[in-house]
C-alpha cells in the first residue's frame, strides 16, 4: 500500500499485475532479473530501473513528480528522518507478519487461504488447498527468518511511543508538522496493528482482528490515522487494500 499511495499520490500511471507468493517467485525473479537473495513485492519495473522496496519506489516517485500542485512526501532536508521512520514501520510490519505466521499452523483455514486460487477447481480441494499453504508459509517462514529474529514485543511498543511523542511535539497532526512519507508508512502500520474495523482493515479469516498486546495500549493513535487516511490517502490506493502487487511505470 505504501508505494501505491506515493504513486497515486503524484498521478503516476502504472499497471498492476497480481503475485502469487511461492509459485509466481520464479517469473518474478526472471522478470527483475535477479536470481539470488529475497525477492518481495512491491516491485515497480520503470523504463530505466527496477526498484524493489515501497521507500525506494516512493523516492522514485517525489523524484520524478516534482510538480508544483503536488505536496512534496519528501519535504527537503528530511530524508533521513523519513527513511529511519520507514525502518520503523517495517519493523512494526515484521511484528504483525510474526504474528500472523504463529496463527497459521494453528488454523487450517489460514493455510488454505495461503494457496493458489487455482487449486481450488480440483477434486479434494480443501485437503489440498491446506496442504499447499503448508509448503508456501514454510517457504515464507525461510524468506523472512532473518528479519523475524531481531523483532519483538518489547521493539514493537518502544516504535508506537515512540511516534507518539512525535506526534506530541507537532501539536498531534503530523510526525515532522507537515504531512509527509513519514505520515503514510506510520498510519500503515497502525492499521496493520490497530485496526480500527474500518474500510482499510485487511485481516485473514481466522486469524484475531488485532495485536491484542498491543491494541488497548496504543488505540488512541486510531483517530490520528484515520485523519491520514481521510485527508491523504488517494481514493484508487484505499479501494484496492494491501494486494500482493509488482508495477509497471508507463
Amino acid at each position: 500500500m505504501k508505494a501505491r499511495w506515493a504513486l497515486d499520490h503524484y498521478g503516476i500511471p502504472y499497471r498492476s499485475l497480481a503475485y502469487t507468493p511461492g509459485i509466481g517467485e520464479p517469473w518474478l525473479r526472471w522478470k527483475i532479473n535477479k536470481w539470488s537473495g529475497r525477492v518481495a513485492v512491491p516491485v515497480l519495473v520503470t523504463p530505466t530501473e527496477t526498484l524493489c522496496d515501497s521507500f525506494a519506489i516512493a523516492q522514485w516517485a517525489d523524484a520524478y513528480s516534482k510538480q508544483p500542485e503536488f505536496h512534496n512526501l519528501f519535504p527537503d532536508n528530511h530524508a533521513d528522518t523519513i527513511a529511519s521512520w520507514n525502518k520503523r514501520c517495517d519493523q512494526l510490519m515484521a511484528f504483525d507478519r510474526n504474528r500472523f505466521v504463529q496463527n497459521v499452523p494453528k488454523t487450517p483455514e489460514l493455510k488454505r487461504q495461503m494457496a493458489p486460487s487455482v487449486l481450488l477447481w480440483l477434486p479434494f480441494r480443501s485437503y489440498i488447498a491446506e496442504a499447499a499453504g503448508g509448503i508456501a508459509m514454510t517457504q515464507f517462514l525461510n524468506k523472512w527468518k532473518d528479519v523475524a529474529d531481531v523483532t519483538n514485543l518489547d521493539q514493537a511498543r518502544s516504535t508506537l511511543q515512540q511516534l507518539r511523542a512525535a506526534l506530541a511535539s507537532n501539536n498531534g497532526s503530523y510526525i515532522l508538522g507537515t504531512f509527509s512519507f513519514a505520515d503514510v508508512v506510520m498510519a500503515v502500520a497502525v492499521y496493520v496493528l490497530c485496526p480500527p474495523g474500518g474500510k482499510f482493515t485487511v485481516i485473514a479469516k481466522g486469524l484475531p482482528t488485532t495485536s491484542p498486546d498491543l491494541y488497548d495500549e496504543f488505540k488512541d493513535l486510531i483517530p490520528w490515522a484515520d485523519s491520514v487516511f481521510d485527508k491523504w490517502c488517494p481514493e484508487s490506493t484505499s479501494s484496492v487494500h494491501c494486494s500482493n502487487t509488482w508495477k509497471q511505470a508507463h
